[in-house]
């Protein structure tokens, strides 16, 4: 994470340096916060990334592990099917998300959330 940190500190510094290597780089104050807590933003075109873009994967990443660390406290009999549960989840919730945001006209999944009513 440090070198992740250090990474991202100079992708903040070009960007204000010379914003036209890093144009969709979100520079204000929450942004680059969200982006050393590995919490998803959007950045100046909408996309869910973080300053430095690549740190996307560092996001899933932190998710994991912050659900692995949850299950933790369960009873251990609970524990394997819950954090596969936790994790089948955040996969669809994110895939759903994912589709809804940058595939507003997806035809399957308006069928499927928004069906038509027949009467």
């Amino acid at each position: 994470m440090p070198l992740y940190w250090a990474a991202t500190a100079l992708a903040i510094a070009v960007a204000f340096v010379r914003p036209w290597l890093l144009p969709n780089a979100d520079l204000s104050f929450a942004a680059i916060a969200k982006s050393f807590a590995f919490l998803p933003a959007p950045d100046l075109s909408g996309a869910l990334q973080p300053v430095l873009f690549v740190g996307w994967t560092l996001n899933f990443e932190m998710m994991f592990y912050a659900l692995f660390a949850l299950t933790l406290f369960l009873p251990a009999r609970h524990r394997t099917r819950r954090l596969i549960g936790a994790l089948v989840a955040t996969a669809l919730v994110a895939t759903l998300s994912y589709q809804l945001y940058e595939r507003p006209s997806n035809r399957l999944l308006r069928r499927v959330l928004l069906p038509r009513r027949t009467a």
